[in-house]
């Protein structure tokens, strides 16, 4: 049976605690996550030194995958701000597509 991304996210929070805890397995999946982000952004064919807006729980400032994220995306040259509310960003964005 296969899970919605929303029922596996329902887990963050004990993931985040274990690897917060020391637990191995927790940290492997953190990296995972991490890298797994990096190919769809990498699919993308950013520019080295463009800016990459994230938000979201695990991805806010602080947030557990902004470090494993950070470290993967290095190599790509992505200059990574995190935010805490997205809304701003995605009402510009929303009025650039009708502007054209």
């Amino acid at each position: 049976m296969e899970r919605r991304p929303t029922d596996l996210a329902a887990h963050a929070p004990l993931v985040t605690r274990a690897a917060d805890e020391g637990d191995e397995v927790a940290r492997q999946i953190l990296q995972e996550a991490a890298a797994a982000l990096v190919e769809t952004v990498a699919a993308l064919s950013p520019r080295p030194g463009e800016p990459l807006v994230v938000t979201g729980g695990l991805l806010a400032p602080n947030g557990p995958l902004l470090a494993p994220l950070t470290e993967h995306l290095t190599p790509l040259g992505l200059t990574i701000s995190p935010v805490v509310d997205g809304s701003a960003g995605a009402v510009a964005l929303a009025r650039i597509a009708v502007a054209r």
